[in-house]
């Protein structure tokens, strides 16, 4: 039989209250200037997309495709 040395165990301490607790507060609304830059970047997308199905477009129009 094995011989085991015991360690005194010390007891689990219960949690501490180290958090915050945050009630259910409504979302603050995004300032105007990130509203500007969202519309932008929504219009850049369509330009994107606009400008890449022009190029397409062209290509098949240069090999008589289209």
């Amino acid at each position: 039989m094995a011989l085991s040395l015991r360690r005194k165990v010390e007891p689990i301490t219960p949690p501490t209250d180290d958090y915050q607790v945050e009630g259910e507060a409504a979302p603050a609304r995004a300032t105007t200037g990130a509203q500007v830059v969202h519309v932008l970047q929504v219009l850049l997308i369509v330009v994107l997309a606009l400008l890449s199905f022009a190029v397409f477009w062209l290509i098949g129009l240069l090999l008589n495709i289209v």
